[in-house]
């Protein structure tokens, strides 16, 4: 009810205004301004009940008045006032009823899962959630929280594990395969030559088997040229300006932060 009286505008009042005419404007603006119809009708209802027949004029009075219309005339002031605080009184009295209706509404059962978090986020967005239901989804996402930061430490202390573990066992692998690649210019080889320095590199990283070849599709689905799936198989410090140009080194860097998040989809495989 909030924005009821703001969209209640009455544009002429020198002519004769009869009840119908006052109800047809009342509900117009309220209705305008985006409020419930069954809110402006019940407003309308209760007000209008206390407007006797011949003081359609001094209600219409009372309206423009409350939203910076002429003051009335000192003898009209107690007649206006009347019909002011009668429309205050109706406001109150129906957002009382709403407020009332909607603590009807079913209860949400605590589940505790993303379902009972997803429909207490569904009430809230209507407007309609209670005190109680507003301090359980800040519980629920606080929870939801905690239990996602666990998990992302327990898989990075997992994924470190990984990494100590197949660095001792794969290095020595690993650095033939970039013996083999930098026995010739990068460009001669194909995208598939580029693959075992790859999965290599990343299960030194703590990757997964399943990670490391989702990622290679990852990477050949982006990969234009042998310079991307290069700079994916090495890491950070290490010597690639002896085998690329500053060019190429950072002209592909951006392609190497999009292929760093596509491949993040790959996590838990």
């Amino acid at each position: 009810m909030n924005r009821f009286l703001a969209g209640l505008v009455l544009a002429q009042f020198a002519l004769p205004v009869v009840a119908q005419e006052l109800q047809s404007q009342m509900m117009e603006g309220c209705e305008g301004f985006g409020n419930d119809p069954a809110e402006c009708a019940c407003v309308y209802d209760l007000w209008s009940a206390q407007v006797p027949e011949g003081s359609e004029m001094t209600a219409a009075a009372a309206l423009a008045f409350i939203y910076g219309g002429p003051v009335p005339a000192l003898a009209d002031m107690e007649a206006v006032g009347s019909f002011v605080a009668a429309l205050s009184d109706a406001a109150i009295t129906c957002a009382i009823g709403k407020f009332a209706a909607e603590d009807d509404l079913a209860p949400i059962p605590e589940t505790g899962d993303a379902a009972e978090e997803a429909a207490l986020l569904a009430r809230l967005s209507a407007g309609k959630a209670k005190l109680g239901e507003m301090m359980r989804y800040d519980e629920l996402v606080e929870a939801r929280k905690a239990a996602e930061r666990e998990a992302e430490a327990a898989a990075n202390a997992a994924r470190a594990e990984r990494a100590l573990a197949a660095r001792a066992e794969l290095s020595e692998a690993y650095d033939a395969e970039l013996t083999r690649l930098h026995s010739r210019p990068l460009a001669e080889w194909g995208v598939n030559d580029y693959r075992p320095s790859f999965l290599l590199h990343c299960e030194m990283n703590g990757g997964t088997a399943g990670e490391c070849a989702c990622g290679w599709g990852k990477l050949t689905d982006l990969a234009n040229s042998h310079v991307l799936i290069y700079l994916a198989s090495r890491s950070e410090g290490d010597d690639m300006l002896e085998y690329l140009s500053s060019g190429e080194l950072y002209g592909t860097l951006p392609a190497l932060r999009l292929f760093n998040e596509r491949r993040a989809t790959c996590e838990g495989l």
